[in-house]
């Protein structure tokens, strides 16, 4: 069997960063909290690998369109390897004076970046939902990373309620797009007659539920207690990465 690495060029970042996730969790199991520079070193070193692959997949689609590589994809999941490689620098100090420092940080911090990835070449409803929820259902574990703080596990609670509702209004408001469309690709439910008001409620109602998720405005309640509850390394990641993802989707 002959694998034609051509075709899978544009996955290449994807690729990359969903093969360095079960080898940090090796590397993990094998060192333990004994070493975790040890951890925090693979995991940069993978993610330069990661950024590389950046810049040398090839533009195209896949699945039919549902997975698009061009170069806005391209500059936001390099920007995301950016952000991540600060956070995870800048994490272990105080990840460590909270008694939270440990390889879950990373491995959940790299699927949150995969959902990012995932979310920045979507071309249809079903990737971009994939994507948001691979992204959230990760940063839902980051706040309870402390698992002995109340004010943590009381973060986490918040902010998955407020993700579930988040979830609930997207997922209607993108079935009404796809039973006026009939297609899954944003490229069919763009054309949708500008005059339809059942475009305008599903779009609304899309809209409202990525805002729950990545806490725009006026659905930003509850970042304070999603900020302030987990220790500041985990902070540091909430406020960078997925911000990526809510500038993906407006563009």
């Amino acid at each position: 069997m002959v694998i034609d690495l051509a075709f899978w060029a544009p996955l290449y970042p994807e690729l990359a960063l969903a093969l360095l996730i079960p080898v940090l969790l090796l590397v993990d199991l094998a060192v333990g909290r004994k070493r975790p520079l040890v951890i925090q070193a693979v995991c940069l070193a993978g993610l330069v690998l990661v950024g590389w692959t950046c810049f040398a997949a090839a533009d195209g689609a896949m699945f039919g369109g549902a997975f698009v590589m061009d170069r806005l994809a391209r500059l936001l999941k390099f920007a995301g390897v950016l952000l991540s490689v600060v956070a995870f620098v800048y994490a272990p100090r105080d990840l460590r004076e909270a008694g939270a420092l440990r390889g879950e940080y990373y491995l959940l911090g790299l699927f949150a970046l995969l959902g990012v990835f995932v979310t920045a070449s979507a071309g249809s409803l079903l990737t971009l939902y994939l994507g948001l929820e691979l992204l959230a259902l990760a940063l839902y574990t980051l706040v309870a990373l402390q698992r002995d703080s109340a004010r943590a596990a009381e973060a986490a609670m918040k902010y998955f309620v407020l993700g579930a509702i988040g979830s609930g209004a997207m997922l209607y408001g993108m079935s009404l797009l796809y039973g006026l469309s009939g297609s899954l690709l944003l490229s069919e439910t763009a054309t949708l007659a500008p005059d339809s008001v059942g475009a305008y409620v599903a779009a609304a109602l899309v809209l409202t539920g990525v805002a729950f998720k990545l806490g725009a405005v006026p659905f930003h309640q509850w970042v304070a207690d999603a900020y302030d509850g987990p220790p500041l390394g985990v902070a540091v990641l909430l406020a960078t990465v997925p911000k990526l993802a809510s500038f993906a989707l407006i563009v």
